[in-house]
């Protein structure tokens, strides 16, 4: 579950980790908001009630990984302090089309050091007509980062290739075979973000539970399942509280046995 669930409540994560834990969600993806930055009580109340509960915790940062974002200190600090009590802090940043290899590297490569595990998630930022181009590359990424032994891992947000603005969906298949045998290749189990909707513009009224949607689940998880790709973390990221609960009774009929 992510912080994005209270969307109703301006996006308040306190609220958001209740529901997850109401509604037995076994995760948590807290966004490092300034509600988070600048509140140390509020940190320590998440990270005391996930570690009771037993609710996995990372965090996702507010920017796209390149050298102002990943040296922001206040973010770092944040992070950490939040995740003081997980076996790793784990950081999603999305990924930044408009960095060179060498720099993604050398972001990656700097959280490293800084004790952050960078969850790096596929991202578009220049619409269209540099989206094939630009998964490549992230995934190009990844396999570098892999051979150079950084810690990192990888997030796949499948409804982002099915988003009209990339204009990616008729070739969403061969893509995702792509990153699948990447990730087999680099043997790190990934987390997933997922929503399901109606339309292939994507309007958040139009969201819908997983499987029930436009998006082909059932043949994506036919290919995940084909290369044995491991999973640590589901998120659901949608900004409503009926959504997820349907949505994760069939990802658990769906999708267990892939689960790590």
């Amino acid at each position: 579950m992510a912080s994005s669930v209270s969307a109703d409540r301006g996006f308040d994560t306190l609220d958001a980790v209740e529901y997850a834990i109401d509604n037995e969600f076994k995760g948590f993806q807290a966004f490092i908001n300034e509600q988070i930055v600048n509140n140390t009580k509020l940190r320590g109340k998440i990270r005391s009630i996930c570690k009771d509960k037993h609710l996995t915790l990372i965090a996702h940062a507010p920017g796209t990984l390149n050298w102002d974002n990943v040296s922001d200190a206040s973010v770092n600090s944040a992070a950490q302090n939040l995740l003081a009590l997980e076996s790793r802090v784990l950081v999603v940043y999305h990924y930044d089309e408009t960095v060179g290899l060498e720099e993604g590297l050398e972001c990656l490569k700097y959280l490293c050091d800084q004790g952050i595990t960078t969850c790096l998630e596929n991202f578009f930022m220049l619409g269209a007509g540099t989206s094939e181009k630009c998964f490549k590359d992230y995934l190009f990424l990844l396999t570098k980062a892999k051979t150079s032994g950084i810690d990192f891992v990888p997030v796949l947000d499948i409804p982002r290739i099915y988003d009209a603005k990339v204009n990616l969906a008729h070739m969403a298949h061969e893509l995702l075979e792509e990153a699948f045998n990447v990730f087999k290749s680099i043997e790190i189990p990934i987390i997933l973000h997922l929503v399901d909707m109606y339309s292939a513009t994507q309007e958040r009224n139009s969201w819908c539970p997983i499987g029930q949607g436009r998006i082909p689940y059932m043949d994506i998880f036919g290919q995940m399942s084909q290369c044995k790709i491991p999973i640590y973390m589901i998120v659901l990221e949608f900004e409503d509280k009926v959504n997820p609960v349907e949505s994760k009774r069939f990802l658990k009929e769906r999708l267990l046995k892939h689960v790590v």
